[in-house]
């Protein structure tokens, strides 16, 4: 299975919980989005399935929706400029932003969607740094004054195992759809069906 480090905070606990019950004997590997990308992973049979988002689904593959969520902003507990709930529109633009580059280095799809709602809204990213994975981003925003646009989901995890809080964004963040991807050569086999049903019995909502 396929995934961002975030699902391996947020939802592989889950599934590794059911596997533990239903196949005991059995290795669930867990790769990166990056290997993913590289091996061309669903195509070539070196990935079963991934989790990501619908409009990732590429040809010959088929998506089964699993939950949505939105985002929220982590900073640091003790953060001198933010205060409240809800980051204003002004501190939003003021403030500096950690940004995600999930797979292969580059901004991908949640990125250019967060760009096109920032410009809806009539405001600006000051990015102060850029990394791969979330635990990074939260690892920096809990030792920072840069705040970070996590997925509900995993924030509260980690505000469990670091001194952050979640504020709201300055405007209504839309709900993001996360899914179950695979590819067609796979969709009749008995046993990747059978795998496919336990994740979307632990995940979906």
């Amino acid at each position: 299975m396929a995934g961002a480090d975030h699902h391996g905070v947020s939802d592989v606990p889950k599934l590794a919980a059911l596997f533990a019950k239903r196949l005991p004997a059995a290795l669930l590997r867990v790769v990166s989005i990056d290997y993913l990308v590289e091996r061309d992973g669903l195509t070539t049979g070196a990935v079963d399935v991934a989790l990501g988002p619908p409009e990732a689904t590429g040809p010959g593959c088929h998506a089964e929706p699993l939950y949505t969520d939105d985002a929220v902003l982590l900073v640091r507990r003790d953060h001198p400029r933010v205060r409240g709930k809800t980051l204003t529109k002004a501190l939003y633009n003021t403030s500096k932003h950690i940004d995600l580059h999930l797979a292969e280095g580059r901004p991908g799809i949640g990125h250019q969607h967060h760009a096109r709602i920032l410009k809806e809204h009539g405001l600006t990213r000051e990015v102060g740094l850029a990394v791969p994975h979330f635990f990074a981003a939260a690892m920096a925003a809990a030792r920072s004054d840069l705040v970070a646009g996590v997925p509900r989901r995993v924030a509260k995890a980690f505000c469990d195992m670091l001194p952050l809080r979640t504020v709201e964004m300055p405007f209504p963040s839309p709900l993001m759809t996360k899914s179950l991807i695979w590819h067609t050569r796979t969709d009749a086999d008995p046993g990747a069906r059978y795998f496919r049903s336990l994740v979307v019995e632990a995940l979906k909502e």
